[in-house]
């Protein structure tokens, strides 16, 4: 029988915010299990290795977790991590994610469970305007924001129907010393490793809702403590900034103000222009942004610079 006992469950584990989210709950001293695809030997004893196309073993995770556990907190990050990646083979994609999600929330019907499933502000219909809020008009440009889009659709049934209490973040764009990819982290790489010049995508006038990847956590943890069944919000910083102005920053961060910044004026497939989020939803139960983004550019750049500096010195 359970214990009373509460446990956090991170579906999709491996990945960055995966990682920085089981970081924080283990020092918060919460009892953390993890899943994903590949083995986690630094975390082996909590960790379950499967693939959620395999319904037997979602089941028998949550068979274990629900005898052992009264309540189940559920942070599901599983599934494509860019818009680039979900052009490769889109039905198996498509396919393959929906299903996975499906068996997931199959797995814990009739549960003591709460679940945040990681959507993207790549929903939106960015032809018409730029600041989005949680009711507005969805339109996904890309396989990507498509999976996403099915699976909120999936949430909001599985909750009306079996009681799953569901609520949904809309992530916009993730920055942080540890995120290993995405236009920030390739800008420093170019420019670290170029004496004159550098091409960038776009045309620099594109502009993203950067979040520090620490208050995504945390937008995580106050969505899942205090936000409402069958509900979306936006996680985002609810300010725009101009691509070029980022670049701009990092330059200054490096002290390479002499790398010429060439754009390739192409747009980016399946990506918008213009996009960020109110988050005034979710500032009303307790989310604020803890860091200043000029602030943590410069600190995150420094970071990076170092880490890529190190591994071209092996």
């Amino acid at each position: 029988m359970p214990n009373n006992k509460c446990c956090n469950f991170i579906v999709g584990s491996s990945g960055t915010i995966g990682e920085r989210l089981k970081s924080y709950l283990i020092s918060n001293n919460e009892t953390v299990f993890t899943l994903s695809r590949k083995a986690d030997l630094n975390f082996e004893k909590n960790h379950f290795t499967g693939d959620l196309l395999d319904k037997k073993f979602i089941l028998k995770v949550s068979n274990q977790l629900t005898s052992e556990f009264d309540q189940i907190n559920i942070f599901y990050l599983a599934g494509i991590s860019s818009v680039e990646e979900s052009f490769n083979k889109i039905g198996k994609r498509f396919s393959e994610s929906v299903q996975c999600y499906c068996n997931t929330l199959d797995s814990f019907i009739n549960t003591n469970s709460k679940i945040v499933f990681t959507s993207s502000g790549s929903v939106y219909d960015t032809k018409n305007k730029q600041l989005f809020r949680e009711n507005d008009t969805l339109n996904p440009v890309s396989p990507y924001s498509t999976i996403k889009l099915a699976c909120e659709k999936l949430s909001s049934i599985y909750s009306d129907v079996y009681g799953l209490d569901i609520r949904v973040a809309r992530i916009f764009s993730v920055y942080g010393e540890s995120v290993k990819k995405l236009f920030i982290y390739d800008c420093i790489n170019k420019i670290i490793n170029s004496d004159e010049s550098i091409t960038l995508k776009g045309n620099g006038l594109q502009e993203r809702d950067y979040l520090y990847l620490d208050d995504v956590v945390s937008g995580l943890q106050i969505l899942i403590k205090k936000g409402k069944m069958n509900e979306i919000y936006n996680l985002s910083s609810g300010k725009s900034t101009k691509i070029a102005t980022v670049v701009k920053q990092i330059k200054n961060s490096l002290g390479m103000n002499n790398i010429k910044i060439n754009w390739s004026n192409n747009d980016t497939m399946g990506e918008s222009e213009k996009w960020y989020g109110d988050n005034s939803k979710i500032k009303k139960i307790g989310f604020s942004e803890k860091v200043v983004f000029e602030d943590q550019l410069h600190i995150t750049t420094k970071k990076i610079f170092e880490e890529l500096k190190e591994y071209k010195n092996k």
